[in-house]
């Protein structure tokens, strides 16, 4: 696991644990709550706003 950088960083570390705390394995999951919190630091975005959303949606 990595260190949490940001705020919403903690949310999906904190998100991943509950669900695999029940079990779950949530690997693609995490692995595309991880690519938006990068995509957002990257592009500027200090927290997840609808507008970061739908521009990181946009890039695929």
């Amino acid at each position: 696991m990595n260190q949490p950088q940001t705020p919403l960083d903690l949310a999906i570390e904190r998100y991943l644990l509950h669900w695999r705390a029940l079990g779950r394995r949530y690997v693609r999951e995490e692995h595309t709550l991880r690519s938006l919190s990068r995509f957002l630091n990257e592009h500027g975005f200090s927290d997840l706003t609808q507008h970061g959303f739908e521009t990181w949606c946009q890039a695929f």
